[in-house]
């Protein structure tokens, strides 16, 4: 059985200013690139049906939507974006190509795809080095050992259910972030208001690639409670977002349904845990997850699944809840949330 929520927000298109409509563009394009890092086919197509550009650069990196399909190992959704007209010339702030991120991840089948696409002229599939090669996935310090960055020295968080707080993390300090490839370390570079809740940060390898991350994505590079302690909880599973946008004279209607899916995910404090998921109930026992913040579970196949937060200011102040997904290799991501105050 599933719920069927429908929020319409209601935009006036006459007192709509041209540079709202470039913003508002630029803002659909960001989403592009997140969910073609992600998989949603479909909601790429929203965005390109409401005029996003596929071949958008993000201002920070330069990254493309196509780019994002590469780093997310996206295939379908890579070969949909170049039958849409995705560039593969385009490179991004490192100089990198979509087909150079393919052979800098190992992605065989994503190189073939890609030349395969750039026809029989030739394709310079050089990768161009990194000064200090990036790790698969970031290593975790030993506890009370976490190195400073700019001479800012990491304040613990002793909260065990609760995530650190946004602007707990101050300029200059060093802190891992979440990625399409897992978590990474950073230098916090600016602190954005408390509306956005976000951090930019630089990459500890390469400073010069700097993003926005929400804070539920950030945390301390050392162990601590809440890695663990923040995820004991129930989650409600398998949330999927329908955008629809309709106009009525000068009014424009976007209307965001949400599909909420009766599956749940139980995370005891005891260690247990319960998921009931397709008509089946899994017990048994988690573990945490080893290279940052999450706990790993076992659906009923056996198959290993991290639960990593996502919290962010809009989900918060919108629909009051708490967000996560599950993740697992060669599978789609599975959404998560729960209310606030739990």
């Amino acid at each position: 059985m599933h719920r069927l929520l429908t929020m319409t927000v209601v935009l006036t298109l006459a007192s709509t200013p041209a540079l709202a409509a470039g913003e508002t563009l630029q803002e659909l394009a960001g989403r592009m690139y997140r969910d073609a890092t992600g998989g949603y086919l479909n909601e790429i197509k929203t965005w390109l049906g409401m005029g996003a550009d596929i071949n958008y650069q993000l201002p920070y990196g330069g990254k493309t939507a196509l780019m994002g399909a590469v780093s997310g190992g996206q295939h379908a959704i890579a070969q949909f974006l170049i039958d849409q007209g995705a560039d593969l010339g385009i490179k991004d702030d490192t100089g990198r190509t979509a087909l150079d991120w393919a052979h800098f991840y190992g992605d065989k089948k994503m190189v073939a795809l890609l030349v395969a696409a750039a026809g029989p002229a030739p394709v310079n599939a050089a990768v161009p080095p990194l000064k200090t090669p990036a790790p698969a996935k970031a290593p975790v310090a030993a506890p009370n050992k976490a190195p400073s960055a700019r001479g800012v020295t990491p304040r613990a968080w002793t909260d065990k259910a609760r995530w650190p707080a946004f602007a707990h993390f101050r300029v200059g300090e060093l802190v891992q972030f979440w990625t399409s490839t897992g978590w990474r370390r950073g230098v916090i570079e600016e602190v954005r208001s408390q509306q956005d809740r976000k951090y930019l940060i630089s990459q500890l390898d390469q400073p010069t690639w700097k993003d926005y991350y929400a804070w539920g994505e950030v945390a301390h590079v050392t162990r601590s409670p809440y890695w663990t302690g923040f995820f004991v909880g129930e989650w409600r599973l398998g949330e999927v977002m329908a955008v629809n946008t309709r106009t009525d004279g000068t009014d424009l209607y976007r209307e965001f349904s949400y599909a909420a899916a009766s599956e749940a995910l139980k995370i005891n404090g005891d260690g247990t845990y319960l998921w009931k998921a397709g008509g089946k109930v899994t017990r048994g026992t988690w573990t945490p997850a080893a290279s940052g913040p999450g706990v790993v579970v076992k659906d009923a196949r056996g198959v290993a699944w991290t639960l990593v937060n996502h919290t962010n200011a809009i989900e918060e102040s919108i629909r009051k809840l708490q967000t996560a997904r599950l993740y697992a290799p060669g599978q789609m991501s599975v959404a998560a949330n729960r209310p606030m105050g739990r």
